[in-house]
């Protein structure tokens, strides 16, 4: 884009982009979790 935003504009695409992370993580741990693979689960975990 080569713009440069303002502070609150780069603050909500910061926290929507973190919010979009949390979610996925959260479904990689339901996904791991069905699949009885709680080895996964410690992994991710432990990354973040």
């Amino acid at each position: 884009s080569g713009s440069i935003s303002s502070p609150d504009d780069e603050t909500a695409n910061l926290i929507k982009y973190l919010n979009e992370n949390v979610n996925r993580l959260q479904l990689l741990s339901q996904k791991f979790t069905n699949e009885g693979n709680t080895e996964k689960i410690r992994q991710v975990q432990s990354a973040h």
